[in-house]
């Protein structure tokens, strides 16, 4: 019986140590290896349904365990979420901060609301205080290290930036085609991701391609087509 006790108290210790690491870890995962960026466009003013959505899909994010410091989210309207005003120059520091912790912030997440527009083959976005052609966007995102990327995109002719955007362990998602047009964009990203309805494997969880193909399914017949890349 004594030689049992120096291993049955090893035993114990080790299970202890174990349960303290499984404590220890963040949930489903997550933890400190991810990040956010959302910009809603001021560009002709503010479209206040456009913030509406933005704003919800950062209250998804800290549903499901983000912190504050782990999204940045730019608009020019002063709500309670606002990390800053969008001009160019905030958001090249964003893409900045995304990129200088990616080593960290395997999991990204990147949602912009604004019309897309081209000028001769360049596709770019348009904001007050200038534009932010493609070609920068792919730049900040190769030099992103990560796991998995979501990008979002909507508004007039989102789906200008898709083709080019694709990548390893990307999902590109548009709101319409790149020469479509809507008075307002009915896509919306949140609505489906907590719909459990749209979780067609039934593991638990709605993924953003889940999420996607069920907006696609809900605005069917309305005008907009909603396109998704992968690789």
């Amino acid at each position: 019986m004594t030689r049992l006790t120096p291993f049955i108290v090893g035993l114990l210790c080790a299970s202890l140590l174990f349960i303290g690491i499984l404590l220890s870890l963040p949930a489903n995962g997550e933890g400190s290896n991810r990040g956010a960026l959302i910009i809603v466009s001021d560009f002709n003013g503010t479209d206040e349904y456009e913030l509406c959505k933005a704003v919800a899909f950062y209250e998804y994010l800290e549903s499901i365990g983000y912190d504050s410091d782990e999204i940045i989210f730019l608009s020019s309207e002063n709500v309670s979420c606002r990390d800053d005003v969008v001009t160019i120059e905030n958001i090249l520091e964003a893409f900045e901060w995304l990129i200088d912790g990616s080593k960290q912030k395997t999991r990204v997440n990147i949602y912009i609301t604004d019309n897309s527009h081209m000028i001769q083959t360049e596709s770019f976005y348009q904001f007050t205080d200038g534009q932010v052609a493609c070609s920068q966007i792919i730049d900040w995102i190769d030099q992103i290290r990560y796991d998995s990327l979501n990008y979002i995109t909507l508004g007039n002719h989102s789906g200008l930036f898709g083709p080019q955007l694709m990548g390893s362990d990307r999902v590109i998602m548009s709101s319409m085609r790149e020469m479509e047009e809507s008075p307002m964009d009915h896509f919306n990203i949140t609505r489906s991701l907590e719909d459990m309805q749209a979780d067609t494997n039934q593991d638990g969880v709605v993924s953003f391609v889940e999420a996607f193909y069920n907006e696609k399914l809900l605005l069917l017949g309305s005008g907009q087509d909603p396109q998704m890349w992968l690789v």
